[in-house]
Order: structure tokens, then C-alpha cells, then sequence
């Protein structure tokens, strides 16, 4: 019986076609499809265009960095460079001490690797990241101190992020 009275009301309430407030019914109306227009969306940065350059930016380990999303303030869980057992990154490199780093010589250096371990890394090496998105990114170490424990440790970097090609 409540079964049958569902569908009863069910399909009276669908049915109707009409919307009524205590005043003239209206048709109800269906979504409209979103007017399309011709406006021209903003021109990407063109490659190689310095987005950004961040001193002095110290991250904790078990925490990782946004290029594009405020790299000097906000921590993220999953970011474009991670800090936890390596340092972690969607393309990362260790540049050959001496050598000086720069958007062309990220671009052209940095292969598939995705991690670099701890004992490769130190003060006044040059590490090179290319993200997901296809940011570039150059980090200059300032110091590395890792824990006795895995959520322990210290990555301090100045960082410049350049738009990649697109």
C-alpha cells in the first residue's frame, strides 16, 4: 500500500510540469546550455619566462611544495617536490658540481629520474626539477640535515620556478 501511494504521489509531483508558490503557475523551466562565446582566453606565458624567485624557503620532511602555489609559504601533502625518504619529483636532477644552473640547462639536463637520495645532495648543489604541469624549477641547497627519524629533517633552498614549453 505505502508502495503504491509513493508512486501515485511520485508521479503526480513529476507529472505537473509546474511550479506553484501560491501565485500563477509558471512552467518550470530545464537548464539552458552555457551561452559559448568568442572571448579570447588569457596567452600563456611564454617558456622560459621567470615565474618566481623564493630565498631562503626551509621545508620539513614529510612535506612537499607547489611551484605554481605559493612554494615560500603553503606546504601540501603531494605536491611537485616531496621531501620524505628521497627528495621526490615528477623529473628531478642533480646538476654536476660547477656546473651553473638556468631555465635551458634545466630544461636540457633534467631526464626521468623521480628521486634523489639523501647522500648526493649538499650545500651549494644545484638541483633541477621539471613538474608534472611543465614548470621548471632550479633549487640552490643551502642545507640539507636529515633525522634520526623519517619525519625528521631539514631542506632549506632558494628556488626559481620558469614556465616550461607548453
Amino acid at each position: 500500500m505505502h508502495t503504491r501511494l509513493f508512486a501515485v504521489v511520485a508521479s503526480f509531483v513529476l507529472g505537473l510540469g509546474t511550479a506553484s508558490c501560491g501565485g500563477p503557475e509558471k512552467p518550470v523551466s530545464s537548464p539552458r546550455p552555457a551561452a559559448t562565446s568568442a572571448e579570447p582566453s588569457k596567452p600563456a606565458k611564454p617558456a622560459g619566462t621567470r615565474i618566481g624567485h623564493y630565498k631562503d624557503i626551509v621545508l620539513s620532511r614529510s612535506f612537499s611544495i607547489d611551484f605554481d602555489d605559493d612554494p615560500a609559504g603553503k606546504r601540501v601533502v603531494d605536491g611537485d617536490l616531496q621531501f620524505f625518504m628521497e627528495i621526490e619529483a615528477h623529473r628531478i636532477t642533480l646538476l654536476p658540481a660547477g656546473v651553473r644552473g638556468g631555465y635551458q640547462v634545466c630544461r636540457d639536463r633534467t631526464g626521468r629520474s623521480t628521486a634523489l637520495g639523501f647522500k648526493a645532495v649538499s650545500a651549494g648543489r644545484s638541483i633541477c626539477v621539471v613538474t608534472e604541469s611543465g614548470l621548471v624549477g632550479l633549487f640552490k641547497v643551502r642545507q640539507l640535515r636529515i633525522g634520526e627519524y623519517a619525519d625528521r629533517g631539514v631542506f632549506r633552498f632558494d628556488l626559481t620556478v620558469w614556465q616550461g614549453a607548453a
